[in-house]
């Protein structure tokens, strides 16, 4: 059974305007309807002088109970009690649901926020709100929303505003596999929550012969349900949903796409030392003598370049795994146009033709062609293999 806590604290007067008649047209008058056949049971938490039951015109529901809380008038006191004492009391309750941008901050794991932010005035210059309440709106609809497992919004203006809060918008970085009959474009997905927490995303397309749909879309998430972004997974092109997470030392996952969950299947003991990291890149095609190749890429970061900028240099570099996922092969560094900023997230073979998809300084896309003879030469004659001994 799943355990719901409505949090209506936040309604202090008999009277209501936006908030409240979004709360009852949306969700009180159809509470029956929204949880048809979910077994579930939800506690409204309010304050004890605000009878909710009957100013939002709830139903007759068995599954809903009441819990009126005293000496909560004041705002400060509202605050405490929100905070400190209904993480403790519901700790054990699966969702808190708030028609406001406020709910507790401090749940346990088990628990998960669900607000709602009908606008962001208190991050605007002109707003009516004094200067106390305007530092305690911004930091609580922060923390709230950073918290949360799932926003609601009320506009796409709301919905636009708050996706902006987050630099980037969209599925970056996507690699195109070919699994069960399916095409899906895999990559990470930061515009959930206002800190930019990543995770891979699967986005099953329909391909046309003039266009490309996302039919279905799924986010994945991980053991470390903490982790702050997951990005840069290489699928493993003939092991449906496998990837190598994590280059050095090796990680092996494989997807559950039914519970949207990544399970580890290999990881290794070997750390090989390296001035940069070995980061993500194209997928792993099958190689000669029962290998796997991919192109991974390492990053050089500087905080702040000569203009003040945080800057980068990315390399990079051909990788030979064994069939049993220890490294064959790492090669040195390389570029394509010599350029600042290149990422490769694209490696095919078709016959005996090498296709490389790299992008250039985040605004081209090249497509290189090469017979893969041509390219084992590059591998092995022009390319020193810098791993250890």
């Amino acid at each position: 059974m799943t355990k719901i806590v409505f949090n209506l604290l936040s309604f202090s007067e008999l009277k209501y305007y936006g908030v409240g008649v979004y709360f009852r047209d949306l969700i009180a008058k159809n509470i029956n309807e929204i949880f048809d056949g979910i077994d579930c049971e939800i506690i409204v938490v309010h304050q004890a002088n605000i009878p909710v039951k009957e100013l939002f015109n709830f139903p007759e529901n068995n599954n809903i109970t009441y819990n009126p809380v005293k000496g909560i008038n004041g705002k400060f006191s509202r605050v405490i009690y929100e905070q400190i004492f209904m993480p403790i009391k519901f700790r054990n309750y699966n969702i808190i649901y708030s028609p406001n941008n406020i709910n507790p901050i401090l749940l346990g794991a088990k628990c998960k926020s669900i607000i709602t932010i009908h606008d962001l005035l208190p991050f605007r210059k002109a707003n009516r709100f004094g200067l106390l309440q305007r530092l305690y709106l911004k930091f609580f609809t922060y923390m709230c929303a950073h918290k949360s497992e799932k926003i609601a919004t009320v506009s796409n203006n709301s919905k636009n505003d708050i996706k902006n809060v987050w630099t980037f918008i969209g599925l970056e970085d996507a690699r195109l596999v070919f699994w069960n009959n399916k095409y899906y474009a895999c990559g990470v997905r930061r515009d959930t929550t206002t800190n930019g927490q990543g995770r891979m995303e699967f986005s099953e397309l329909q391909i046309n012969d003039d266009s490309v749909q996302e039919i279905n879309r799924n986010r994945i998430e991980v053991a470390d349900i903490e982790s702050y972004c997951e990005k840069n997974w290489m699928p493993i092109k003939n092991k449906p949903f496998h990837f190598i997470k994590w280059t050095n030392p090796t990680e092996v996952v494989k997807v559950d796409i039914d519970r949207n969950k990544a399970d580890q299947v290999y990881l290794g003991d070997k750390y090989i030392p390296m001035k940069n990291g070995l980061r993500g890149g194209t997928q792993l095609i099958e190689w000669d003598n029962n290998t796997y190749l991919s192109i991974i890429h390492e990053c050089f970061f500087t905080p702040k370049n000569f203009n003040g900028n945080k800057d980068a240099d990315y390399f990079h570099r051909f990788i030979i795994w064994n069939s049993d996922w220890s490294i064959k092969y790492i090669s040195e560094e390389f570029n394509f146009l010599a350029t600042k900023v290149e990422f490769c997230i694209g490696l095919e073979q078709i016959n005996d033709d090498i296709f490389i998809v790299f992008g250039f300084q985040d605004n081209a896309c090249y497509a290189l062609k090469l017979k893969k003879h041509s390219l084992n030469n590059i591998i092995w004659n022009k390319l020193k293999n810098i791993l250890p001994n």
